[in-house]
């Protein structure tokens, strides 16, 4: 999967380069999507059409096995929160759950039109107490960073800031919704009878390479993905400890700082 992800011919890693230097410039000019031929997009459907077999999987009328596949996207036009269950998946589908604009051009299926879940899910997560065999723990991986140590000055430093923030809010409140339906359970034991709820434990490990910036979203050099995968490697072991339970002081808040 490495191979076909980095940038590793010689036009390819010259291309990743520069892009990732022009988007980090002070100003940059602002380009929409629809003013060129797209460029991310067929690159992640040809991917996506290497590795996956779409349509060899069962359809929706047919007997499926686990694990269920969740995933979220925001339906431009009206602002919904869109749920793709991965019943009838499609690349279009899997692309949308995806397509962060400016890179990318709404994904249009059936009559409607979707950017990433970014904007109104990240991810998920509280559609996983609706799963007919539902899970007693849910596994975070925590991209972007809680804490910075400084404030932020520069034009670029506040972006990248802005949608650190923006990203762990929307998480925060995926992960307390299923919080909050703990602490129900527990105060009201006739609720995990009555509505079929069970106890999930949260664990959240967060990303253990705290200097990369917005820019590294765009970078597929291959020394950053070894990186990366290193790091989830040696971060993998959290999970089976205690130190990954949420809620926790250093993690995602749970709850408002009241001052």
């Amino acid at each position: 999967m490495v191979v076909r992800i980095s940038a590793l011919d010689p036009l390819d890693a010259a291309m990743n380069y520069w892009a990732v230097q022009l988007a980090g410039l002070p100003i940059t000019a602002e380009i929409s999507p629809y003013s060129y031929g797209p460029v991310a997009e067929p690159k992640l459907r040809d991917l996506l059409r290497s590795h996956l077999k779409l349509e060899d999987l069962p359809k929706a009328s047919e007997s499926r096995t686990h694990p269920s596949l969740i995933l979220g996207a925001t339906e431009i036009l009206t602002g919904e929160r869109t749920v793709f269950d991965g019943i009838d998946l499609t690349c279009d589908m899997v692309i949308a759950s995806a397509a962060i604009p400016p890179l990318f051009r709404a994904v249009e299926i059936g009559d409607k039109r979707y950017w990433d879940g970014l904007f109104a899910s990240n991810p998920p997560i509280r559609e996983l107490t609706d799963l007919p065999n539902k899970p007693t723990e849910i596994w975070v991986v925590q991209i972007n960073p809680q804490k910075r140590p400084e404030e932020p000055f520069s034009i670029r430093d506040i972006n990248d800031r802005r949608n650190e923030l923006a990203g762990n809010l929307s998480l925060a409140q995926e992960l307390y919704f299923i919080h909050k339906i703990n602490k129900l359970i527990a105060k009201h034991e006739e609720l995990a009878k009555k509505e079929n709820y069970q106890l999930m434990q949260i664990r959240v490990v967060e990303l253990g390479l705290p200097d990369l910036d917005y820019l590294s979203i765009l970078d597929r050099s291959p020394q950053l993905i070894r990186d990366l995968m290193k790091n989830g490697a040696e971060l993998a072991e959290c999970f089976f400890k205690e130190c990954s339970f949420w809620p926790r002081k250093d993690s995602l808040p749970a709850k408002s700082v009241t001052i």
